[in-house]
C-alpha cells in the first residue's frame, strides 16, 4: 500500500495566443507499507519520504481549454525513512509530458 499527499502551486505565463509556460513547485509526502512472505511468516516494512517537486512545461493550446506540453521535471528528496531510521534519499530528473483540459 502506498499513499501520497501533494501540495503544488503554479503560475501560468502566456507566451502568445496558443502557447504558455507553467512553472510549478510543490511538496510531496509518500507513505508506504510493503509486506513480504518470508520463512516462518510475513515481514512488513514501512517507509516515508518528503520531496520537492519542480516542473516547467511549455504548453500548446490547440483549442480553448485544452492543452498539451512537455518540459523539464526535477524531484529532489528532502528526507526518507524506513522503519523510523534514515534511508537514502531519491532524486529524479526527466521530462514531464502533460495533456489536459479545464471547464
Amino acid at each position: 500500500e502506498i499513499y501520497t499527499l501533494s501540495l503544488h502551486d503554479a503560475l501560468p505565463i502566456s507566451l502568445g495566443e496558443r502557447v504558455s509556460w507553467l512553472p510549478l513547485v510543490g511538496f510531496d509526502y509518500d507513505w508506504g507499507k510493503n509486506t513480504n512472505k518470508v520463512a516462518g511468516g510475513k515481514l512488513s516494512v514501512t517507509t516515508s519520504s518528503w520531496a520537492l517537486d519542480l516542473r516547467a512545461p511549455f504548453l500548446f493550446h490547440p483549442y480553448p481549454h485544452l492543452f498539451m506540453g512537455i518540459g523539464p521535471a526535477v524531484m529532489l528528496g528532502l528526507s526518507s525513512q524506513q522503519e523510523g531510521m534514515a534511508a537514502p534519499k531519491r532524486n529524479s530528473f526527466g521530462l514531464d509530458l502533460d495533456f489536459g483540459f479545464w471547464f
